[in-house]
């Protein structure tokens, strides 16, 4: 049987008897209050940085500098908030982790500092309210960033944008593509825009 007291201000650890022994099974909470569990609000996310959730403002904000960590489908640890999420606050890293931002489903404009060259594969996928992207540094755009943001009506590539890889806007609501470079890029895969809505 679990036991949380949940008078207690330090980090809440669950304890489970097997037979007639009790072990500590760590759980993805943080300090308890009376009014029950609070999320975890804050922690690593790359060996340089760092990340922040606001329970009163709903901002997630990621610092530091380097690379994010890549993680798997429904893998961030801010995942719990995804729902809960409404601004998203970037600086000083350099990419953005796959599935970084995985069904941030209330977020509707995404602004990357200079110092992003690189978002990671389904970084955003399934942020269906998402409208805005002020690209920063970016360079590189790999495989389904962007895929099932269905409010992306319209994007603007920058010339310094030099790598789409494929699907990265599949299945949005993009209709007009505006690219303002004098070039074509060299990098982009075929099927960048695939199975539009």
């Amino acid at each position: 049987k679990g036991t949380i007291n949940p008078c207690e201000t330090e980090t809440v650890k669950a304890f489970q008897s097997i037979g007639n022994t009790t072990a500590t099974v760590p759980i993805n909470y943080g300090p308890s209050t009376m009014c029950g569990l609070i999320p975890q609000s804050t922690g690593k996310c790359g060996d340089k940085c760092e990340w922040e959730y606001n329970h009163e403002t709903k901002e997630l904000t990621i610092s530091g500098s380097g690379s994010m960590t890549n993680y798997g489908t429904k893998g961030a640890p801010w995942y719990a908030q995804r729902d809960n999420i409404t601004t998203i606050k970037i600086s000083g890293v350099s990419t953005i982790g796959n599935y970084a931002f995985e069904g941030c489903n209330k977020i509707t404009q995404i602004s990357f500092p200079t110092t992003v060259a690189s978002i990671g594969t389904s970084s955003f996928t399934g942020c269906t309210q998402l409208k805005t992207i002020e690209w920063g540094g970016v360079t590189t755009i790999k495989q389904n960033a962007f895929h099932g943001c269905t409010s992306i009506i319209s994007i603007t590539i920058p010339d310094q944008i030099e790598t789409i890889k494929s699907g990265a806007f599949g299945q949005t609501g993009i209709k007009t593509v505006t690219y303002t470079g004098t070039t074509n890029p060299t990098g982009c895969d075929s099927y960048i825009l695939a199975n539009q809505k």
